[in-house]
């Protein structure tokens, strides 16, 4: 599980409990000021036109808490896609992997356990390779996704993209 997606489920099982908070908040201050209203009023009981309306202040509260509550769901939903995405990535990457030829894999390993990020030059010493041969096989192993090259002066950095 990614750490981002991880703090977006997080944030909207937040967001959704605050909103739970408020819609009960809103709920006792209505039925407060509802009361207070019943008992201020100077009308006969039950002819009064102030009686069951909700005060314009309970709407606006109880459409930022429905808001709220959406926008956590929203959150909570998009964390979800986001796992299933990322599961599927991982388990393309290992069929790619184990799909590789034996020379792209000790480069793809000199890669990985030179910490992700190695200069081009550093694994030709470490292969024994060719520059051409290592220049090839990093091309295929850019072309499946596995890695990336970027120019750094006369020679290129090898990163890993997982």
């Amino acid at each position: 599980m990614d750490i981002q997606n991880t703090g977006m489920r997080e944030a909207g099982l937040v967001v959704i409990g605050i909103s739970i908070v408020l819609l009960f908040l809103m709920a006792s201050i209505t039925d407060q000021l509802n009361h207070s209203l019943d008992s201020a009023c100077a009308c006969e009981a039950g002819s009064c036109p102030m009686t069951g309306n909700l005060p314009v202040q309970s709407y606006a509260g109880f459409t930022v808490t429905v808001v709220l509550l959406g926008f956590g769901s929203f959150l909570m939903v998009k964390s979800r896609r986001m796992n299933r995405a990322n599961m599927e990535k991982e388990k393309e990457m290992k069929v790619t992997i184990k799909s590789m030829n034996p020379d792209e894999s000790r480069l793809y390993d000199i890669v990985r356990e030179s910490g992700n990020v190695i200069f081009q030059s550093e694994i030709i010493e470490k292969a024994g390779f060719s520059k051409v041969k290592v220049s090839r096989i990093l091309d295929r192993l850019e072309a499946r996704g596995l890695i990336e090259r970027r120019r750094r002066g006369m020679t290129n950095v090898v990163i890993m993209k997982h």
